[in-house]
């Protein structure tokens, strides 16, 4: 059956959201009672984006130089975050060249990006106050990782125990590397 949609657009909290109403098709088939609604999500500014990782940061305790910037680079490899119209920028610079970005219009897979570089930060701090001589320091940084990560997200830290899982499964864990290099 080929139903034509009429589009029709009405603010909610701020957002958008769109009401999807079949209309009648040029052959004559049409759907009668059947109304869909979809959320489109408005994309947040710098400002808004700088709100949430501020209150996010502040449940796990993170903050200064591991937080990113927003709309500028400080060139040493800090990330910072665009949003432009084909979405939101994570983007990381150094000397003058970009390492990385990362784009996507997905609010939830920016701040994952943000957050997994920022909690790998923090449990390499935590490894390094609680380090045990005798084991793959990467034990203590991924469990404190993915701790962290589930705290602010249980999907963030099931997707960072399953890179984790790829991680150790092409570079095991070496509780013997520390005895070899002395």
């Amino acid at each position: 059956m080929a139903t034509r949609l009429i589009k029709l657009s009405a603010g909610i909290q701020g957002r958008t959201s769109k009401l999807i109403q079949p209309a009648r098709e040029q052959r004559g088939f049409h759907v009668r009672g059947v109304f869909e609604i979809q959320l489109q999500k408005a994309m947040l500014t710098l400002s808004e984006i700088k709100t949430e990782v501020d209150r996010l940061a502040a449940q796990i305790g993170a903050s200064g130089n591991i937080l990113p910037t927003y709309g500028r680079s400080e060139d040493g490899a800090r990330p910072h975050i665009e949003v432009d119209s084909r979405g939101y920028h994570y983007v990381v610079v150094e000397r003058g060249q970009e390492l990385a970005r990362l784009t996507t219009n997905e609010l939830d897979e920016l701040l994952y990006n943000i957050f997994e570089s920022m909690t790998f930060s923090l449990a390499c701090k935590y490894e390094l106050a609680h380090r045990i001589e005798t084991q793959d320091c990467r034990r203590i940084i991924f469990q404190r990782q993915v701790e962290l990560l589930s705290e602010l997200s249980r999907r963030w830290g099931e997707r960072e125990s399953q890179r984790h899982k790829e991680i150790l499964r092409r570079h095991p864990f070496d509780d013997n590397a520390n005895i070899r290099a002395s």
